[in-house]
């Protein structure tokens, strides 16, 4: 066991992707991450 009493994982196939989370995101999960864009921030080229 670490000093920090982390868990050090195997670099095996089996382990590796513990959470489901390695690789590119679906294109659901894309989509959700696009989000809308905000027209409330300041230009800041148009104040200067």
């Amino acid at each position: 066991m670490k000093p920090n009493g982390g868990r050090v994982w195997k670099r095996v196939p089996h382990l590796i992707d513990q959470w489901g989370i390695a690789g590119p995101p679906t294109p659901e999960a894309r989509a959700a991450m696009g989000g809308e864009p905000d027209h409330g921030w300041v230009n800041v080229k148009a104040l200067l």
